[in-house]
């Protein structure tokens, strides 16, 4: 059980529908895709987030055969990627939010998702710091 320190903010979660959709809408030129996971990412400014949240994090599987195994492909994913997080700091410039889709394709091993998600990590962090958040990106 994660203790209450550890687990990942309420205003870090991507719930609103609105910053949702230009995510899936943006096309190639902001997702990485690596195995099985699939990032997808846009920089807005904090004032369309509601929040003062530096980054938010949305997590989604393909539908699966039983609503446990996707559950349970979720939390591997959100684990995987809260102990990752901590490892890369992912940058992010004063008064803009980094939204963040994380999609995982096909069912696999704990082991490969996680790998697939800790390098996807590493890819955006690179993306991230090079394009300077270049407002191209997040538009």
């Amino acid at each position: 059980m994660i203790s209450a320190r550890e687990a990942w903010p309420r205003e870090a979660r991507l719930k609103r529908r609105r910053l949702i959709r230009p995510l899936f809408a943006h096309g190639r030129k902001s997702q990485i895709s690596i195995g099985t996971v699939r990032l997808l990412y846009r920089i807005v400014p904090q004032s369309l987030t509601g929040t003062s949240s530096p980054i938010q994090v949305g997590f989604a599987v393909r539908p699966q055969r039983t609503a446990v195994r996707r559950n349970a492909i979720r939390r591997v994913l959100r684990e995987a990627f809260r102990t990752s997080a901590q490892r890369a700091v992912l940058p992010v410039m004063p008064g803009y939010t980094l939204t963040l889709m994380v999609l995982c394709r096909s069912p696999v091993r704990n082991r490969v998702l996680r790998s697939d998600l800790a390098k996807a990590l590493d890819i955006l962090v690179a993306a991230l710091t090079g394009s300077q958040f270049s407002m191209s990106s997040g538009s």
